[in-house]
């Protein structure tokens, strides 16, 4: 439900300005709340890290001991309450959107409007949301499954294309006749030409106005009760088309439109309602100075997609900064900021979508069961090889690992980042490096004590000497993953994003965390002396020596495997690099999914085929299924009775 006319104001926030702060409202009380519990709590952390450091008699390791234990309390009660994680449509499956580009767009950029729709559903890039074009004037959304409030707070953000007007409202009583005389000769002109009537009101090839609709209670043909004492007093300045009363607006020299607008936020007005603060660029605050000192008094209209949000009244000049309110929900003023962060569509979309579809998860149930049992088994190999080879040492390892997969597992939680079976051997991968760190630090430890140090020395010098490897290593891989969220696309975006979490987290446990509990281990006497298992002795292996013959195999592969490449073609890249062919298909007798999937490989060869199954109402499950592939042409199962494909790239 929209704001109502004659309870949103815009009040311009400069230097000088009495608006007061009022009374917050209960969102803010509890956001207020919160924030003093969450510092009560950390100072508790530090606190407590203080006093187990004075008990050990480290009392400069007070407030690392603090760090960690707000590293665990915090991702633990992070994880407890963001439980279960987001997965990614491989994993959960999840709804798919096909939105039509509205037939008044003649000439449409496909390439611009998928680009202007990921900056506005998926702006950080870790929500794996897939955006394609698909046909000629379709655009594919592919939404991970979530719940349906926030598929039509998704749909909300597709079909607004975000085009903000500001423009001063024409009124009958301040003598702004001309203007709807103009505008009534022109509707009845077109009336008698059997034509709809014009938006836009012209004076000569001058046009000076146009009409905006009222806004309508949400899912109603009904007017927001808010408008109806507005309306009844205007209804000679109302126009009325089909039911839908629209009124009309001043264009001027100082039109300031979307545009013009530097940023928008969430915030509060005045008595703590939900509001929007904005702010203007340089020539928006010339032009929007100009609009209100010249109209002081009068309405100023805020329209977006032509339809009518507010109509404040100008009581002074405005330039740079101001807030819209009035009676917003939260929902509702965040869904406007992040319309207006995002910029307008270069096309706008039909409201309806001409497809709305629930699917089952792009994998099998087999491959997810498959590769999480990998995973577990891979994980679990781990721990037990570094708990058996490493001791002490090893289960050290252990518990620096364990915390740095709850680290990674609570920032994706926070980021609101979806978990996809790529991204799970991800974590994999991760563990690999911070095993790497632990492994490198120990054999140095190992290093230290051959030579005859004493054990506290071995630790420190073993971290000291080894953090210096760790950091350089991992800083390549850091930067690489930042390049890579800075240029890349959606997919490589939630990759890049997993990575770095996954580089920052390792280090802190496995260079920080794993250093304290070395330092306490050794202080309070549980380890005197370190015992390692060791399965090689002593190698002479003259490595430089065969560096001629390392750099001759290595040249080799490289030749080989960009020899295959070439051969490979276009082949070598899926359907999310070369486009293809999406078909959906009904068939006469139940098939499980596993069945079509191998049905369609063993036809299709090299072709990887993407195949879900679609959830319809009223039809029996397992028989209707959609299927994209990066070869074009017909693709048929056995017995179908229809098939419906799109290009799509």
């Amino acid at each position: 439900m929209l704001p109502s006319i004659n309870s949103v104001w815009l009040l311009a926030q400069q230097a000088g300005d009495d608006t007061g702060t009022g009374s917050a409202g209960n969102s803010s009380t509890q956001m207020l709340t919160l924030l003093i519990l969450v510092i009560l709590t950390v100072l508790a952390l530090f606190f407590v890290g203080g006093v187990l450091g004075k008990r050990l008699r480290m009392p400069s390791h007070g407030w690392k001991i603090g760090i960690i234990l707000l590293a665990i309390v915090g991702g633990l009660t992070i994880t407890k309450l963001g439980w279960p994680p987001k997965l990614g449509i491989d994993l959960s499956g999840g709804v798919i959107l096909v939105y039509e580009v509205d037939e008044k767009e003649k000439e449409v950029d496909m390439n611009a409007l998928v680009t202007a729709l990921k900056r506005r559903i998926n702006p950080s890039g870790v929500k794996e949301v897939v955006i394609r074009q698909y046909g000629d004037r379709q655009v594919e959304i592919i939404i991970p499954e979530v719940q349906s409030d926030e598929i039509e707070y998704m749909k909300m953000l597709i079909t607004k294309s975000g085009a903000l007007k500001f423009r001063i409202m024409a009124e009958k009583d301040i003598d702004d006749q001309r203007l709807f005389q103009l505008a009534q000769k022109q509707e009845e002109d077109a009336r008698e030409n059997g034509l709809d009537p014009s938006d836009q009101v012209y004076d000569g090839e001058e046009l000076i106005g146009e009409w905006v609709r009222v806004a309508k209670v949400e899912g109603s043909d009904e007017l927001n009760p808010s408008y109806q004492v507005e309306v009844d007093s205007r209804q000679n300045e109302l126009r009325d088309l089909g039911g839908q009363l629209e009124v009309l607006m001043y264009i001027t020299r100082f039109n300031v439109e979307g545009e013009h607008l530097k940023s928008a936020t969430t915030g509060h007005d005045e008595v703590g309602r939900p509001a929007v603060h904005f702010n203007m660029t340089g020539p928006g605050s010339v032009l929007f100075s100009g609009l209100t000192s010249m109209n002081k008094n009068r309405r100023l209209g805020i329209v977006m997609d032509r339809e009518l949000l507010s109509a404040p009244n100008i009581r002074s000049t405005i330039t740079n900064n101001g807030i819209i309110e009035g009676e917003f929900t939260q929902k509702e003023v965040q869904l406007l900021v992040d319309v207006l962060k995002a910029g307008k569509l270069p096309s706008a979309l039909k409201k309806d979508p001409i497809s709305d579809q629930e699917v089952s998860a792009i994998l099998g149930a087999d491959t997810v069961r498959k590769g999480k049992f990998a995973i577990s088994i891979s994980f679990g190999a781990v721990l037990l090889f570094m708990a058996v080879y490493y001791r002490f040492s090893g289960v050290v390892a252990c518990l620096a690992l364990c915390l740095n997969l709850l680290l990674i597992l609570t920032m994706m939680i926070l980021f609101k980042a979806a978990f996809t079976l790529p991204g799970l051997a991800g974590l994999v991968l991760t563990v690999g490096m911070s095993v790497d760190a632990n492994v490198l630090i120990f054999e140095r430890i190992r290093e230290e004590l051959g030579r005859g140090a004493a054990l506290r020395m071995a630790i420190r010098n073993g971290f000291g000497r080894a953090t210096t490897t760790i950091v350089d290593a991992n800083i390549t891989t850091l930067i690489t993953a930042i390049v890579l969220y800075a240029i890349g696309t959606d997919q490589i975006r939630g990759f890049a994003v997993t990575l770095i979490l996954g580089i920052l987290m390792s280090m802190f446990t496995a260079i920080f965390c794993s250093r304290v509990l070395f330092d306490v281990a050794e202080r309070v006497r549980w380890i005197t002396h370190l015992r390692m298992t060791k399965i090689f002795g002593e190698l002479q292996v003259d490595f430089i020596g065969k560096r001629k013959l390392a750099a001759a195999c290595s040249s080799l592969l490289i030749i080989v495997g960009l020899c295959g490449a070439v051969y490979r073609g276009k082949n070598l890249f899926n359907i999310d690099f070369n486009g293809g062919t999406s078909v959906e298909v009904m068939l006469k007798q139940p098939l499980a999914i596993d069945k079509v999937r191998a049905r369609l490989k063993a036809g299709l060869g090299d072709y990887d085929p993407s195949v879900v199954e679609v959830k319809v109402k009223n039809h029996l499950s397992e028989t209707i299924y959609k299927v994209d592939t990066a070869i074009t042409g017909e693709i048929d199962l056995e017995n179908p009775t229809s098939a419906v494909g799109a290009d799509i790239s």
